[in-house]
This record gives C-alpha cells, sequence and structure tokens, in this order.
C-alpha cells in the first residue's frame, strides 16, 4: 500500500465523513513503519475481547483489538443469522482502504436457541497486520461529526507507537468458554499447560490455545527458526485418539529437543 501524505489523508477522511452522514461507521486503512502486532495488543491491554494470530511461514501476525460491534448466536442457524450480520455490517462501512477484518469463533456443535456454547463475532476497533516486514493498520469510528478528525489522531498514535516497557497491572481474566472442547478434563489440562509456559518447562508449544500474551512472546523470541526469523509452531506433536468411553488427548504442549526445522 503506498503511503498517505497527511494532507490527501485529511481529505480523504473528511469525504468519508461527509458520505457516511450520521450513521454507520467509517473505517480507515493505512501502512504504518513495521509494527509487531503481538506487542502491540500487549502494549495496549484493553479489557475486552481481542484477537490475535500468527502464521510463521509466511511471516504473518494479525492482532485486533477492543470490538466496535459484536454478534453472538448458537443453535442450527447460526451461519445463516451471522451471514445476516455480516451484511448488515458491511451496509454500514464507509471505507478508505480496504474493508476491515472480522475476528469470528464458532464451537464444533452448536447446540440449541437457549443452550450450549455461543458462536461469536466482533469488528475490531483497531487491528494490525504485519506480513513479510510490511505492517498496516486500520481503525473504525462511529459515524458522525468529528469522526474523520478522531481518525487521524489515532492514525498518528498508530504511526509513532510505542511499545510497553513495563508488564501491564494484573486483572482477573476474562471468562472463556472451554465446554465445547474435550469435556470437563479440558480446562483443568489449559491451566496446567499455562503454568508449565510461564515457569519456561517447554521449548515448543503444539495445539497452543489461551496462552497469556506474554508466555506467546516469551515462547517466540528464545525459538528462532532456522533462517533466524521468530516462529510459534502450531502443529501437533502428538495425535489425539479416541479410546472406549472417553478421549486420551495425549500432552497439550511436550518438552522435546530441537530436531531440525519446524
Amino acid at each position: 500500500m503506498e503511503p498517505v501524505k497527511i494532507l490527501d489523508e485529511a481529505d480523504l477522511l473528511a469525504k468519508a465523513e461527509a458520505r457516511a452522514g450520521d450513521h454507520g461507521l467509517v473505517s480507515y486503512e493505512f501502512a504504518v513503519p513495521e509494527l509487531d502486532p503481538l506487542a502491540v495488543l500487549e502494549t495496549l491491554d484493553e479489557p475486552a475481547p481481542r484477537g490475535y494470530f500468527e502464521n510463521p511461514s509466511r511471516r504473518r501476525s494479525h492482532a485486533a483489538g477492543a470490538p466496535v460491534r459484536q454478534w453472538r448466536g448458537r443453535g442450527e442457524k447460526r451461519f445463516a443469522d451471522a451471514d445476516g450480520w455480516l451484511r448488515a455490517i458491511d451496509a454500514e462501512l464507509t471505507c478508505v482502504g480496504h474493508r476491515p477484518r472480522v475476528i469470528a469463533t464458532f464451537p464444533f456443535y452448536p447446540g440449541t436457541e437457549n443452550e450450549g456454547a455461543e458462536a461469536r463475532m466482533f469488528l475490531p476497533g483497531w487491528q494490525v497486520v504485519s506480513e513479510e516486514g510490511v505492517s498496516t493498520v486500520t481503525l473504525v469510528e462511529p459515524a458522525g461529526p468529528g469522526c474523520a478528525a478522531r481518525l487521524a489522531v489515532r492514525a498518528d498514535g498508530f504511526r509513532r507507537f510505542s511499545y510497553r516497557s513495563t508488564p501491564p497491572s494484573p486483572r482477573a481474566p476474562v471468562p472463556t468458554v472451554l465446554s465445547e472442547v474435550g469435556g470437563a478434563w479440558f480446562p483443568s489440562a489449559v491451566l496446567r499447560a499455562t503454568e508449565l509456559i510461564k515457569e519456561g518447562s517447554f521449548e515448543k508449544i503444539a495445539g497452543l490455545r489461551l496462552a497469556p500474551q506474554r508466555a506467546l512472546q516469551r515462547l517466540r523470541d528464545p525459538a528462532p527458526s532456522p533462517s533466524g526469523q521468530s516462529a510459534v509452531p502450531h502443529f501437533p506433536r502428538r495425535r489425539r485418539r479416541r479410546l472406549p468411553g472417553r478421549f486420551d488427548a495425549g500432552d497439550v504442549a511436550l518438552p522435546l529437543r530441537r530436531r531440525g526445522p519446524f
């Protein structure tokens, strides 16, 4: 993406504000000096739903912040309901640059209208994507007077972004739905694996889920790939197998020595 000059940016955002009027959302995508999305996520440390994923083979990572719109649903019609919500969001958007990404999680089982794990989607207020050393930011603001100015101020903050140098203050963890995976053993297995990750017991992680951001950062920093690039491996080291009446989950993470490339 070609860099946008500040005067051009102000004009583009003012026109987007005028097109949107007083309803809907205005989004702005722009290039920034290279950022580490995980470090951005940890620095901002918002007490709200957030998203993060990483694909080491493509040197790609994506962090997403607190929602400006969100949806929850369950039951057999959850995909149709989600599609309707996405269409409504799309109709509300006035975009400068590409359209923003939506973060989605769907459980394995649909449940019913009143019971079972919920499917969730949200449109983040900010997103940082880094791929092959190129970083872009997408911001979203509610439409209305002043939204162009707010987007410009936020954009300047990401262009001058400074990472946090001290750990964030502790707070109660955001509850996470675990019941859709594996049964009653799974929450305790995740808690134990997370404790071991914090202790530094593992050199590699298989099937990593729900680990704190700082644990992810510790795993990534000391484990460069043979090419010198940081990587969080995400493939299984031991297959799960079904035994009569129960699942044998194996280890959530294995303390294996490195024996070659990921």
